[in-house]
């Protein structure tokens, strides 16, 4: 079987989470070893009690191409720790019509610095944390989805419904 590296993992990962979003991953992805399919590792919590999930902050409903904020986090509740051994690599936001057709990416939020230093494993100058905006204008009702991957424990996703009325 051929080694993916970690840029090709995660991307993967990526691709195959807006399929998953959608509701049409139905066969194993084909960097994965057979009969493992993505869906099944993904995780999903409360984020109350579970510092790895995604957490989406948005209005419940919006005006036809009004322009709202949406933020997502990860350790809202919960602190997820951001250290050179630990951390939130990304977080990916996607928009899912309730009407149907493709899902839309968002955004991708990319987190690289973890207190790593050539002085050693959380000795750096930076800590970026897992937070993000997007000011954003819909015309139709949907889902909010997001997906967040912390490099020990792996792909977590929660959604959120918003109106547009």
């Amino acid at each position: 079987m051929e080694k993916l590296s970690r840029r090709q993992l995660l991307g993967t990962a990526a691709v195959a989470g807006a399929t998953l979003a959608m509701g049409t991953f139905s066969t194993a992805h084909a960097a994965e070893p057979a009969g493992v399919k993505l869906g099944s590792t993904i995780k999903s919590a409360d984020f109350k009690t579970e510092k790895h999930v995604p957490v989406i902050d948005a209005p419940a409903s919006v005006k036809p191409g009004e322009t709202c904020t949406i933020t997502v986090s990860v350790g809202k509740e919960v602190p997820h720790p951001n250290t050179t051994e630990h951390f939130i690599s990304w977080i990916a936001l996607y928009f899912k019509p309730a009407a149907g057709g493709p899902i839309s990416e968002l955004g991708k939020y990319e987190f690289t610095a973890h207190g790593e230093s050539a002085l050693g494993a959380n000795k750096g100058n930076a800590y970026a944390d897992p937070f993000s905006a997007i000011r954003l204008r819909l015309n139709a009702s949907g889902t909010l989805v997001a997906l967040s991957y912390c490099n020990i424990h792996g792909l977590w996703e929660s959604s959120k419904e918003i109106t547009v009325a």
